[in-house]
């Protein structure tokens, strides 16, 4: 596709200790489960399958494990956009929309109906860093999906799959 991909690296911060660009590579590389369902690395295309991974609106049935399609993302058009190597841009996107399918959230203005912009969400996780005595309170702000190509029969329990035509 000629389209780029564009990564969206967690915003990391820890009021005990300084994050070096080390320990924020580190960090990144957690799985979604030790870092209260915030990705550290979100890769995303428009088109692209994905998946809720934190409670957003549960009224509006936009809750973890909600599946939906990326319909568009918005960026700050004064943010400096990183192209990291060849169709590959690294921005911090302001929000992503996404249609849901089983949403029953009402339509937005210039939205269609199911589409929902997801923003940027913080959390909070412990970690210890390698030789360290102490564990560290890290707060993380990322948008809370991930992709959804596959996931596990745990995520799967409860869900309608329709058939392919």
């Amino acid at each position: 596709t000629s389209q780029a991909l564009l990564v969206s690296m967690a915003k990391d911060k820890c009021a005990k200790t300084r994050l070096t660009p080390s320990k924020k590579k580190l960090l990144w590389r957690l799985t979604n489960s030790k870092a209260n369902g915030l990705p550290g690395k979100l890769e995303l295309l428009i088109g692209m399958p994905v998946m809720l991974t934190t409670n957003v609106a549960v009224k509006l049935n936009l809750t973890n494990g909600s599946m939906g399609t990326v319909v568009d993302i918005h960026y700050d058009s004064t943010d400096t956009i990183r192209e990291t190597n060849g169709n590959i841009l690294e921005i911090e996107p302001q929000c992503v929309i996404v249609k849901f399918e089983d949403t029953r959230c009402p339509q937005l203005p210039g939205l269609q109906l199911g589409e929902v912009p997801v923003y940027p969400t913080s959390g909070s996780f412990q970690f210890r860093f390698p030789g360290a005595k102490t564990r560290y309170s890290i707060s993380r702000e990322q948008i809370p999906l991930v992709p959804a190509y596959s996931y596990t029969a745990h995520k799967s329990q409860g869900k309608y799959v329709k058939e392919n035509e």
